[in-house]
């Protein structure tokens, strides 16, 4: 299982962001941010290099390989 709702859902949080707010920061909505944090959806590659940019992070860290 991977660690990736979970990050993305600490990351949001950490940034006192809502989904909508973190949505719209990598050009999604808020019912997709919902489903990422939920674990019913996968974030797509262009998701996955938006998110790392916007919370300053490698996708590794996102999928739980590195804790850094």
């Amino acid at each position: 299982m991977t660690l990736l709702p979970e990050r993305i859902k600490y990351l949001r949080q950490s940034k006192g962001l809502t989904q909508k707010e973190s949505g719209e920061a990598v050009v999604y909505d808020q019912s997709r941010v919902a489903k990422w944090e939920s674990g019913k959806l996968e974030p797509n590659s262009e998701a996955l290099i938006a998110l790392s940019e916007f919370f300053y992070v490698s996708i590794e860290y996102l999928f739980g390989l590195e804790d850094d």
